[in-house]
């Protein structure tokens, strides 16, 4: 029941702080996380027709190399590690958006075969009244 509750929360309601916390915290643990979170931001880049996103990521990069993050501290990030971490952190907000936009088209995707078996019922039901 715990696990439902998580997919379930609205990530975009909680506090960009408690977010990122959470998204190093994760990202200490789980490697493949964090590099998959910073290949979809590397994607992001790509499609990217303003800086804004790189921008983004510089920022955080060159913070976690100044001020690393609470359990980074003890160890000296490099840049490549602090650059990666960064495009980790803008890579969540690209899975929100892909978790998102992937739901939306199941519930529409669900709406019209529930919709079309519906209406294929009523047509071969009138079908059957008319020819009988």
């Amino acid at each position: 029941m715990e696990r439902m509750f998580l997919l379930d929360m609205d990530i975009e309601r909680i506090p960009e702080p408690i977010t990122l916390t959470a998204a190093v915290a994760m990202f200490r643990e789980s490697d493949r996380s964090r590099d998959l979170c910073a290949i979809i931001a590397e994607h992001c880049l790509k499609e990217q027709k303003t800086h804004e996103m790189q921008d983004a990521v510089n920022r955080l990069r060159d913070q976690f190399l100044t001020a690393p993050p609470p359990g980074l501290e003890e160890e000296k990030m490099t840049r490549r590690e602090a650059e990666r971490l960064a495009l980790a952190v803008v890579g969540i907000g690209g899975i929100v958006t892909i978790h998102d936009e992937l739901q939306d088209m199941m519930y529409q995707t669900i709406e019209a075969v529930v919709e079309g078996t519906r209406t294929a019922i009523r047509n071969f039901g009138d079908f059957v009244s008319n020819n009988e």
